[in-house]
Order: C-alpha cells, then sequence, then structure tokens
C-alpha cells in the first residue's frame, strides 16, 4: 500500500443499508487523508464467516489494497472475531476471502 492509503482513517456511519433479506449490516466510511469519504463497508457479522460488502469512488485505488484496507479496519475497528471473511466488491463484484492468520487478515 501506498503512504497514503497507510493513513486512511475509518470512522462508523450514521446510516445504513439495505442487506440480504431486509437485515441491515454496519456501514463504515474509509477517509483519505484529507477528510474526504472514498469507501463504504457495510459488515455483516455471522456466527462463522462474516460479510462485507465495498462501495467506493476511488479508481485509482487497486481491488487489493481496497481488500486489505477492509481487513484492517476489520481488526482495528469493528474487532471482527471471524476466522474468515467474505469481501464483495461493488466495482466488479468480486469475491475475495479475508483469513485471519495470526493477528492479521491475508
Amino acid at each position: 500500500m501506498t503512504p497514503e492509503l497507510e493513513q486512511v482513517t475509518f470512522r462508523k456511519s450514521s446510516a445504513t443499508g439495505p442487506g440480504a433479506g431486509g437485515s441491515r449490516g454496519q456501514m463504515w466510511e474509509l477517509v483519505a487523508v484529507g477528510g474526504g469519504v472514498f469507501a463504504w463497508a457495510e459488515v455483516f457479522p455471522g456466527s462463522d464467516q462474516w460479510g462485507v460488502r465495498v462501495q467506493d469512488r476511488a479508481p485509482g485505488v487497486s481491488d487489493a489494497d481496497l481488500v486489505k484496507l477492509v481487513g484492517k479496519m476489520l481488526l482495528w475497528e469493528v474487532g471482527c472475531p471471524a476466522d474468515t471473511v467474505d469481501i464483495v466488491l461493488g466495482r466488479t463484484h468480486e469475491h475475495h476471502t479475508l483469513v485471519r492468520v495470526g493477528g492479521e487478515y491475508v
């Protein structure tokens, strides 16, 4: 990740988004160094595996870096206890699986 992405902060949003079956997940904002929100992550807790749906407006950020940022957010801010997390990127609709190894997601 670039130094600028290393400085991204995370903020829980008061907004909620529609989830599957009418459920709602926790909405989080990914905030750039200048204070602008460039992505939103809707977190769906589960018993064994969690899910995250990510929408962004940052075409310069690679899919891999976006997934890494979400993993960082899950550990530092959300406190996700799950060993696996399924992330769906809105820009491509591709699924990415994060696996907890030691103290971080890879």
